[in-house]
């Protein structure tokens, strides 16, 4: 048996239960599993399987990147800390996650138009998730003003 099976037997969670309190189907997490070896189950002598509690605000946060356009290669292997950046989100103390990218608009701008002249779309893209997570919509209006302008350079 497990060794965290054994200290939490009560607490774990069955696939069911992790797909209702994060929205992801039992066929993603079992796809997932297979695929990038996360979420681990810890597999009972029967076979089935059971979660750590500590998942469920992790994949719900994968599940949030995925919405905004995250490809899921890229978040659902990330540990919680890897998806707060990427998405620029609070951690559970409440504390902000440090952001190498400056927060200013016109920085952003720069920052982005650098980017596209670049051909660094990797980066481009993930900012502009990044920032779409902060601000919502509002950043849509940004990343027409930088797309607009830099095919207005072309």
């Amino acid at each position: 048996m497990n060794e965290a099976m054994k200290q939490q037997p009560g607490n774990l969670l069955t696939i069911g239960e992790l797909s209702k309190r994060t929205g992801i189907s039992t066929h993603t997490l079992r796809m997932w599993e297979k695929r990038y070896e996360t979420p681990q189950a810890i597999r009972l002598p029967s076979g089935h399987r059971r979660y750590l509690p500590e998942e469920v605000e992790r994949l719900q946060v994968v599940a949030k990147a995925l919405k905004l356009g995250f490809r899921a290669s890229k978040v659902v292997g990330g540990t919680q800390g890897e998806l707060y950046r990427l998405l620029g989100l609070e951690t559970s103390d409440s504390s902000r996650v440090p952001s190498p990218i400056p927060t200013d608009d016109s920085s952003i701008l720069n920052q982005w138009v650098d980017w596209i002249t670049e051909y660094d779309e990797e980066s481009f893209e993930s900012e502009m998730h990044r920032q779409w997570g902060q601000r919502g919509l509002e950043i849509s209006y940004i990343h027409k003003m930088v797309t607009d302008t830099k095919l207005g350079y072309l």
